[in-house]
């Protein structure tokens, strides 16, 4: 669609752009595949936002957000309203970047009901993000919205319209969040327009919903209790992949695949830990990472022995490229208590010095998460934050771990070297001039 749009942009004047493609789609018509497009990748996009919003997040950053088509903007705004809760701040931060962007409907998605409404995307939208965003992004999104004027507005022939943009911009804020200046506002506006079918079609503008689900386990939680041994090999060889393009329709929604499928194997595990550490080795390699992390996952929060634990651990570390470091470190992290023996103990230490992820360039340009978070949030840092845990368990495995942290210190993520100052504060209670020594 990028590659469409590019191609059949009409650039002319100021973004955003439209297409010959999309840019005079009648939304709901699916007489043409073009529509149908349009259409399926707004609901696919707004699934992604509500079921996989890290995943959707990158997604916006790399190919959306920037984009000076209108194609994209809209379907931007429809998947930020899809999630409205999560994209609350950055969606309001999106439309105020630029105020054109508040008109996003019209003639691309012109509306069954509504006719040619150019603003029931943004109201959607407000409706879904206003109730959630920060004290700071409502003032801000009220300040843009009160000056906010198009350039037909201001014309004389058009001066009887001035001011119904605002209107239902402001409608769409949730009333408890709105200003005493948007609320003098908006009962000018709603006194001048009284009279008037504007109103009405504000009115309709409710009736259009964010095309988005929950997506649920292609096998219900009911069946799965039931499921033999040979009955989960099988459903996870044919569920086998998480890729948005291959999710399943059944009773005509779409259900999703081995992330959705995971969860419920996680809760499998809890109940049964000694079947599913067994079973784990039956797993083919070929097997999605998801359902070996489940089983970690799943055995992380049972009471179980050492040794059953160690052997779960050592099949997922076995795996080509190790893709479950974080799931392991989680697993040491809250098995900590257990009396691993040095085998055990090496697992946590490969990870914590030899995983690639993160990576230390990532971390320095991303100033605006928590660092911390991201540290514990990564296959390295996982690893160090359960060395902090095993040390906090017992002391005396500081020894063990201090070859390690000499290297972990000069990690070169800061992101990483946060989690290190955990495992230090753990050292403090063996060997404080150490701990400090380390620090520096």
């Amino acid at each position: 669609m990028l590659r469409v749009i590019d191609l059949t942009a009409i650039k002319q004047g100021n973004p955003p752009w439209q297409d010959a493609v999309w840019g005079f789609c009648v939304y709901g018509d699916d007489y043409g595949i073009d529509n149908v497009l349009l259409k399926k990748m707004e609901a696919t996009l707004s699934s992604v936002a509500v079921n996989h919003p890290e995943d959707f997040a990158k997604i916006s950053e790399q190919y959306l957000r920037h984009s000076n088509f209108e194609t994209i903007q809209y379907l931007l705004v429809r998947a930020y309203a899809a999630n409205g809760e999560i994209f609350a701040d950055v969606a309001i931060d999106y439309l105020c970047e630029q105020p054109v962007r508040l008109e996003t409907g019209g003639d691309l998605c012109r509306h069954a009901i509504i006719g040619d409404e150019p603003y029931w995307a943004t109201y959607q939208l407000l409706k879904a993000t206003t109730t959630f965003c920060s004290q700071k992004q409502i003032i801000k999104l009220q300040a843009v919205i009160l000056d906010y004027y198009t350039d037909v507005e201001k014309t004389a022939i058009d001066l009887r319209y001035r001011g119904y943009p605002q209107l239902v911009l402001l409608n769409a804020i949730a009333p408890s969040r709105r200003t005493e200046a948007a609320n003098r506002r908006l009962q000018e506006l709603e006194r001048k327009f009284k009279d008037s079918q504007l109103l009405e079609r504000l009115e309709n503008i409710e009736l259009s919903k964010p095309m988005a689900s929950i997506l649920g386990s292609p096998i219900p939680e009911s069946a799965a209790e039931k499921m033999t041994d040979e009955q989960w090999l099988s459903a996870m060889a044919c569920y086998n992949h998480n890729d948005p393009g291959f999710w399943f329709r059944r009773n005509e929604e779409f259900v999703g695949g081995s992330s959705e499928l995971s969860h419920i194997l996680e809760k499998q595990v809890k109940a049964e830990p000694e079947r599913f550490a067994k079973l784990v080795w039956e797993f083919p390699e070929s097997t999605h990472t998801h359902y070996f992390d489940a089983v970690l996952r799943g055995i992380a929060e049972v009471d179980i022995d050492a040794e059953t634990a160690l052997q779960v651990c050592q099949r997922c570390h076995q795996l080509p490229n190790r893709p479950c470091g974080r799931s392991i470190g989680w697993l040491y992290k809250k098995l900590a208590k257990l009396s691993w023996t040095t085998e055990a103990l090496d697992i946590v230490v490969w990870y914590a010095l030899n995983d690639l992820d993160p990576v230390a360039e990532l971390q320095r340009t991303n100033q605006s998460h928590n660092i911390h978070s991201k540290g514990i949030n990564s296959t390295r840092g996982s690893a160090v934050s359960a060395i902090a845990a095993l040390i906090f368990a017992d002391k005396n495995r500081t020894s063990y771990f201090q070859e390690a942290l000499q290297q972990i210190v000069q990690d070169p993520s800061i992101a990483v070297r946060s989690c290190a100052a955990e495992a230090l504060t753990a050292m403090l209670n063996y060997d404080r001039n150490l701990a400090v020594s380390l620090f520096q």
